[in-house]
């Protein structure tokens, strides 16, 4: 099911196209003019329009459209047909040019494969990768990954640590023609120098001292399907050349081979540092960025996409439920997740996904019922009582003042739990149950 606004100032013709796409099982949204179309434009899927409205032309409303939903395929109608009209149309973006009046089956065969390419993207949306996403950032994500898998050339993705880049990748790999050959990550950072040339290209028998056996390296072993190249910006200047000759002829020299092997991989690279800055720098060759940003993908930092936390929130947490115990899924209350929007994520969702995990490890979430987080198990700071309601308000101060009793007694026995427990006048047992309940350590 699609989204879509038909936007025609001729009632009668407008009304008509509107039932036709409803009684197809759309969600269909109708206007007259430029004006009253705009506040309609969030979330389409299909945009439906006049090429001449009263009070502006249909492409300008389309260019609008694809600022507020990236996602958009756009259908112009018109009775002016000119090639100059019809130029336009398709140079701003549109899918296809109709010129009225049209057979209604040609509208039908339209929607449905926009409708096709809709399901496609929220599969890719949705996939086992992980990536998720409804904000406009990661929609024009998710538009760039279905290019990229349709297409066997060299992709570029850009994003601070903890964005997603791999999971891109990997979903790129997954809807690819090349989906069912191996896509073989290596992260250039965590190799030492030396072995970047042999772990890469392989090597043979005898090419350094400690070469006993020949090796295949990483791009042989992605034969015919992908190799991703997680922290290109790592890689030692002196071996680009070689990296580009690789891409460029689709041959790899294997150290210490008097032959060149043949390959066919696709090359996924990606970085945590704009690679255009580095090749301002002098630390990046600019002919192999630019063979690498054939298809450039950026993941937006968590940051810019604040209105995915909830729905990520809500993955991360029906995902990392520590040893599937708990009966019914945990709840986070409002406050809670007013906190998490409002934290900058330097660490993006990698850090949002860690302190979770933390937060249902450590905390007393699981204990509630129904099992639910609260902002305390997830902020270390202290948080002003009197802005919580009542209930939470109460259990946070009867927390904190236990939290604070336990805390001056272990510090009054030196740490010295069974002394700390006949200071408070309670059983040891219960003490430990307090303590793993409040996080606090010895």
């Amino acid at each position: 099911m699609l989204r879509v606004l038909v936007v025609e100032d001729d009632d009668e013709l407008r009304e008509s196209l509107a039932l036709v796409l409803r009684r197809a099982g759309h969600q269909v949204l109708e206007a007259n003019s430029v004006a009253a179309a705009r506040p309609l434009l969030a979330n389409l899927q299909l945009l439906l329009t006049d090429l001449r409205l009263p009070d502006d032309l249909g492409t300008n409303l389309q260019l609008e459209a694809q600022r507020v939903s990236p996602q958009v395929q756009t259908l112009v109608m018109t009775g002016h047909a000119t090639i100059e009209s019809a130029i336009a149309a398709t140079r701003h973006g549109a899918r296809d040019y109709l010129q009225k009046p049209f057979e209604i089956d040609v509208l039908k065969r339209q929607v449905a494969e926009i409708d096709t390419l809709h399901a496609l993207r929220q599969q890719v949306a949705c996939s086992r990768t992980g990536l998720l996403g409804s904000s406009a950032a990661m929609q024009r994500v998710f538009a760039m990954i279905e290019t990229a898998a349709a297409s066997i050339a060299p992709v570029l993705i850009e994003g601070e640590t903890g964005t997603g880049k791999e999971l891109a990748a990997r979903a790129i790999h997954q809807h690819s023609a090349r989906c069912d050959k191996p896509m073989i990550a290596v992260n250039l950072a965590a190799l030492p120098t030396e072995l970047v040339d042999s772990e890469l290209f392989g090597h043979e028998r005898g090419a350094f001292t400690s070469a006993q056996h020949r090796r295949q390296g990483r791009f042989a072993l992605a034969e015919g399907g992908t190799l991703f190249l997680d922290e290109l910006n790592s890689m030692p200047l002196e071996l680009q050349p070689k990296l580009l000759r690789a891409l460029e002829t689709g041959e790899i020299w294997p150290v210490g081979a008097d032959r060149p092997q043949a390959i066919h991989v696709r090359v996924i690279a990606a970085s945590n540092q704009p690679l255009a800055q580095l090749v301002a720098q002098g630390r990046m060759r600019a002919d192999l960025y630019y063979r690498l940003n054939v298809l450039p993908v950026q993941m937006p930092p968590l940051r810019e996409r604040v209105e995915d936390i909830p729905l990520l929130v809500r993955s991360l947490l029906d995902r990392h439920n520590p040893s599937g115990t708990v009966p019914s899924p945990v709840e986070v209350t409002a406050d809670a997740l007013r906190w998490l929007c409002a934290q900058p994520w330097p660490g993006n969702v990698r850090e949002l996904k860690n302190l979770l995990e933390r937060a249902l490890l450590q905390s007393s979430a699981l204990q509630r019922q129904p099992p639910r987080l609260m902002r305390s198990d997830l902020d270390p700071s202290p948080q002003p009582v009197a802005a919580l309601p009542f209930k939470e308000a109460q259990s946070a101060a009867s927390d904190s003042w236990t939290r604070a009793t336990i805390t001056t007694a272990l510090q009054q026995a030196g740490g010295n739990r069974a002394q700390a427990a006949k200071q408070l006048q309670m059983n040891r047992t219960a003490l430990f149950k307090l303590m793993k309940k409040l996080n606090i350590h010895d």
